[in-house]
């Protein structure tokens, strides 16, 4: 027993001194890999913010789910560069020291003062690599807990979601939504207890009475946080000095990276790029790029309307409206009795009889197929209920969308889009705009009384190409002459 022990000894002896090797090798794979995939990591993100936004089971979630998916690859990101930075200098002062031996003040002849501070200060040579060796494995172990931290955040923020819409189908009566409240709060405060215990390495667990009644808490929250991935590293960390005092750091750190990320450098004192920062008028003097086609990034998928440029001519102009969450919203209260098509869901390799995901409520079946009673419906039912809640203005006029189009969404695009096309024979040349207002519904189908959601503008600059066809006066000697 005693011999099996010793070789389990030396083999973990073994695997800690050879760690370095799969730690950089480790790091430096998923280093390249993460940094040659930001820009695809972004467009995932932004693709799943726009999926999710506007939905109106998510309640904003996923500006949370976003920014926790963001933080993590980023921080992670960070860390393993960090980590390769100290482990080649770990290499390089192991590599000097193969050459040079260690460092010997005596022969640098020093003053006592400095001397007594460069001994206290650097130490030996020895102990600064000592420390370089330690520092980079503990970024790396800890580069993981963060992950696994991150991840049960993720489920808690999941679950919280689980139990709104949970409650939301239950209806809207004071009892249901006496008793959600209260069952919310009490998970959130079984929540932040189990948190606080985790912040500070135990501390309910050591009163037996508090520890009794922490006990069902610390085991139904470790499965659903996923906790058994975690808690090996945490208790190896807080068994130690070291250890703890890492833990106690963890929150501040990632306060103040948080901090660090969400810092934008903005270089125009009287101008910000956002949106939401100009008001409905400032919004007529602003050429958005996401707003026309020729100049949109393929990423970019913030426009409610979009026109072909900025500069349009001719007798008819094309005009496309995304048909994005936010506006599906409120097409849910516009036409509560319309069945959805689609249910969110998921294709395995684009393969659309492949589905994964919700059906209920849903007009396909298991395999994703739309019955044929079904399919003859789009310009009868789904066209007028997407344009209930829209209102398209040119200038101060009302634009009638009687004829619509849907234009299915191409390779490396997001969202259907209802294309429609207005006249332009009667604009003078001259800067005009395209107004776009979004409505909730009202309860007693009062138009009037229908409350403004949302209201997008899209300057452009007409220019009449009819006055180019117009003959040009004569000049006035030529027609001397030919009197």
């Amino acid at each position: 027993m005693l011999r099996k022990s010793n070789s389990s000894g030396n083999y973990l002896d073994n695997l800690q001194r050879d760690s370095w090797q799969l730690e950089l090798l480790v790091t430096g794979f998923a280093l390249a890999g993460m940094l040659s995939g930001v820009d695809e990591f972004d467009s995932f993100t932004d693709r799943l913010k726009d999926i999710l936004r506007g939905h109106p089971n998510v309640f904003g979630a996923e500006v949370f789910i976003i920014l926790l998916i963001d933080f993590a690859f980023y921080v992670t990101l960070m860390h393993f560069f960090v980590h390769v930075v100290i482990r080649c200098l770990w290499i390089g002062a192991i590599g000097l020291r193969s050459v040079m031996g260690p460092t010997d003040y005596e022969t640098l002849d020093l003053a006592p003062t400095f001397k007594k501070f460069i001994l206290r200060r650097n130490g030996s040579f020895d102990n600064y690599i000592r420390n370089l060796d330690k520092l980079a494995s503990v970024i790396f172990a800890v580069t993981f807990l963060l992950i696994a931290i991150m991840v049960s955040t993720y489920l808690s923020i999941v679950i919280i979601s689980l139990l709104f819409i949970g409650l939301l189908s239950l209806g809207d009566g004071p009892l249901v939504v006496i008793s959600g409240f209260i069952m919310i709060m009490v998970f959130l405060l079984l929540m932040l207890a189990y948190l606080l215990d985790f912040l500070s390495a135990g501390v309910a667990k050591k009163n037996e009475n508090i520890a009794r009644l922490y006990y069902p808490v610390y085991r139904v929250f470790g499965w659903l946080t996923l906790a058994r991935l975690y808690r090996p590293f945490y208790y190896n960390l807080v068994s130690h000095p070291l250890g703890k005092k890492i833990v106690y750091f963890l929150i501040p750190y990632l306060i103040i990276t948080l901090m660090i990320f969400g810092f934008r450098l903005q270089p125009n004192t009287f101008f910000d790029h956002r949106q939401s920062e100009y008001s409905d008028e400032d919004r007529q003097n602003i050429m958005f790029s996401y707003s026309y086609a020729d100049e949109q990034h393929p990423d970019d998928r913030n426009s409610f309307i979009i026109l072909p440029s900025r500069q349009l001519s001719g007798p008819v102009v094309e005009v496309r409206i995304p048909v994005q969450p936010r506006l599906e919203s409120l097409v849910v209260d516009h036409c509560p009795d319309l069945v959805p098509i689609n249910s969110y869901s998921f294709t395995i390799g684009g393969l659309e009889s492949f589905v994964i995901g919700f059906s209920l409520g849903a007009r396909q079946d298991s395999l994703g197929r739309v019955p044929e009673s079904m399919k003859t419906r789009i310009q009868e039912e789904i066209i007028p209920c997407l344009l209930a809640p829209l209102e398209l203005k040119l200038d101060d006029e009302e634009v009638a969308l009687d004829q619509c189009f849907v234009r299915p969404p191409k390779k490396g695009e997001l969202f259907t889009e209802l294309i429609t096309f207005i006249s332009l024979r009667d604009l003078s040349e001259g800067t005009h705009s395209f107004t776009l207002n979004q409505y909730e519904a009202s309860e007693d189908d009062d138009k009037e009384r229908e409350k403004l959601k949302r209201t997008t503008v899209v300057p452009f600059y007409y220019v009449d190409d009819r006055l180019d066809l117009m003959p040009a006066p004569a000049d006035q000697s030529e027609e001397e002459n030919l009197r």
